[in-house]
């Protein structure tokens, strides 16, 4: 809000002071009424124009409709001109700026100040011509700098703008607008620390200025640094305790830290302050959801589309809640809203991205995760989301790569989403290395027990060679040549053998992968017991066989076997999946398992196949049942502490 600035105040209270001298002597010669008017008119209309514009313009009007040429004209319209700006009232201040340039063409004042008019009405081009003139004719004003710097941040061209804030902090190193201004820019431009400082600066310069504590509480909150940013909102509420973003920032910091009964307080103070604001009903919408509160995120974000339809964060907060609720028909056109609104916000993309991946839409989730990060390269939840998504089309390589990547980034852009990504891509890194690992180990086994089978075959060819051989030579009568054996049926003979081992082998392979995968739930077969007493297969045993204890019983030494208890594998990672994930995510996941591994599909691969396709159905049958009975009861017992606490 541009205001009469120091030197003109000055300058203005000098001339105040000698215009009354001159106008009182007159009118004590002439006798006259009118000048005296004139001055108390003259008084009123260069008042500050925050306190009483109305009276401003009334004032300013009265002078110009006399127009006894005892005043400049120019500052008559510039001070109406301020007044109008004040109401927001952008024409009217136009015109009178207009009208004080033309009285006097090297009035960088009015230059200055009819720039904001114009950045007022969003016409930013014609806001840069007219403080290009203001610094051409004052070249030293530090304001005319800090008002173009203002403008470029509304042009988001940050780094011009910032060079322009620079400039005016080396004419006016105590500008506290120039300082927080700066620190806007800086902000966007995601150079959060030089941000946090410059916010620092403003606030030196204005303690009681909340511009700069909100500005660096939002950062604070980007960072994942909760405590300092609540720190910042608390500050916020002691200078202003009826200001709602204080209370809504203040809420999202709880929100993030875990302590929704805090949340909600501020969430539903910030809605009671201010109704008609949206980021107050969508951010109660966050913490309503994070409390299981479906019902009630659903109200709030009916009520912020209603205040403004075209909102992209609450069409993108509602496909979330959607997705929670496993309304996926929904949610995906809730996201498509978003996007069709905010084309260019990457978070959006994410949400759909996400929502296409449990509908099993894999080929368009995986676009709209690299779409997202084509946007925004620093996207961690992106890369991971992008990761899951490859890892349930059975693209381990690709899905590695994007978990690598989500780790080497910074999680201090978006802490809030960032960090519980980087999470869930160390969990299914660990799972895929355990997965690798397992089928290196059955790779390498299945490999040395075709190769003993192969070996095997091989000496049992030779004796049955050399058995023929001796066969013919005394079936051969005495004195005639000995018949060799045909190449024609050699080659078939050979041929079929080797067919045989690589069947063999592939088997194994195929069996021994199996075997592992149901070995996460059961315990030991008779087989495998067996196999474990086999002193010919000593290899085999290293790698399957179970510990076995005999003890003598007193009715006469009869042994009871007593096998090692396998180690019971979370029902996590029996899913492949995050403790910490979405249930709609755990489900889908299951689903997906439990139709690749159907004994139905093992039908006509052999009875072991079947058998063990059985046995991991069952595996993956309890472990879905672990994982609802967990999550039942950790939701009984939020219900029951938040009960408790908020009585």
């Amino acid at each position: 809000m541009p205001e009469v600035e120091l030197g003109d105040v000055v300058k203005l209270r000098c001339v105040r002071g000698v215009a009354a001298i001159t106008l009182a002597a007159a009118v004590w010669i002439a006798g006259g009424a009118g000048l005296a008017a004139e001055v108390d008119d003259f008084g009123q209309c260069i008042k500050t124009a925050s306190e009483a514009p109305d009276q401003v313009i009334a004032a300013c009007t009265r002078l110009l409709q006399q127009n006894s040429g005892a005043f400049d004209v120019a500052r008559i319209f510039n001070y109406r001109g301020i007044a109008w700006f004040t109401k927001k009232s952008y024409d009217e201040a136009i015109a009178d700026f207009s009208e004080a340039i033309a009285r006097d063409a090297t009035f960088a004042a009015a230059f200055r100040r009819r720039a904001l008019a114009w950045s007022g009405k969003s016409d930013h081009d014609r806001a840069l011509a007219d403080l290009n003139e203001a610094i051409r004719l004052e070249p030293n004003v530090a304001t005319s700098f800090s008002s173009r710097g203002i403008v470029f941040n509304q042009k988001r061209e940050f780094d011009l703008a910032i060079a322009d804030f620079d400039q005016a902090l080396r004419l006016d190193p105590t500008s506290s607008v120039a300082h927080l201004n700066r620190a806007i820019a800086l902000d966007e431009l995601d150079r959060y620390d030089e941000a946090i400082e410059a916010y620092g600066r403003a606030i030196g310069l204005r303690p009681n200025q909340n511009a700069g504590y909100l500005g660096r509480a939002e950062i604070y909150l980007a960072k994942g640094l909760y405590d300092q940013a609540i720190a910042d909102y608390d500050q916020v509420i002691r200078v202003e305790p009826d200001n709602w973003r204080g209370h809504s920032g203040r809420g999202e910091g709880w929100r993030r830290k875990g302590d929704l009964v805090r949340a909600l307080a501020d969430h539903d103070k910030a809605v009671s302050l201010d109704g008609r604001s949206i980021d107050a009903y969508n951010n109660r919408a966050l913490a309503r959801m994070d409390a299981g509160d479906l019902d009630g995120a659903f109200a709030d974000l009916d009520e912020a589309t209603r205040l403004k339809p075209d909102d992209s964060r609450a069409y993108g907060i509602l496909a979330d809640a959607w997705r929670r609720k496993g309304e996926l028909d929904l949610a995906l056109a809730d996201a498509n809203k978003a996007i069709a609104l905010a084309p260019s916000d990457p978070a959006h993309l994410r949400t759909r991205g996400e929502v296409r991946r449990l509908r099993g839409e894999f080929d368009e989730s995986v676009a709209d995760f690299t779409e997202a990060i084509r946007r925004n390269a620093s996207d961690v939840a992106a890369h991971v989301g992008r990761g899951v998504t490859h890892e349930q089309q059975g693209n381990a390589a690709s899905a590695r790569e994007d978990f690598e990547t989500a780790l080497r980034l910074p999680a201090d852009r978006d802490a809030g989403t960032a960090v519980p990504a980087q999470e869930l891509a160390r969990n299914r890194l660990a799972a895929l290395s355990a997965v690798e690992a397992a089928l290196k180990a059955a790779g390498r086994k299945a490999a040395d027990q075709a190769a003993a089978r192969r070996e095997a075959a091989e000496q049992a060819a030779a004796v049955t060679t050399a058995n023929a051989g001796a066969a013919l030579e005394i079936s051969v009568a005495p004195g005639a040549a000995p018949v060799e054996p045909s190449r024609d049926r050699l080659f078939p003979l050979a041929g079929g053998l080797l067919l045989t081992l690589l069947v063999v082998a592939a088997s194994a392979a195929m069996l021994s992968g199996f075997r592992w995968l149901v070995g996460l739930r059961r315990g030991p077969t008779a087989d495998e017991e067996d196999a474990a007493q086999d002193a010919g297969e000593q290899a085999d045993d290293r790698a399957y066989a179970h510990q076995h204890a005999g003890q003598e019983g007193a009715d006469g030494g009869r042994e009871r076997a007593a096998t090692a208890m396998p180690q019971q594998v979370p029902w996590w990672d029996v899913l492949g999946v995050s403790r910490h994930a979405e249930m709609q995510d755990i489900t889908a996941r299951y689903r997906v398992l439990i139709r690749q591994y159907h004994p139905d599909r093992m039908v006509g691969l052999g009875p072991e196949l079947v058998t063990m396709a059985e046995a991991l159905t069952k595996a993956l049958n309890c472990a879905i049942a672990e994982a609802r009975e967990e999550r039942a009861n950790l939701r009984e017992a939020e219900v029951s502490e938040f009960g408790t606490m908020k009585g």
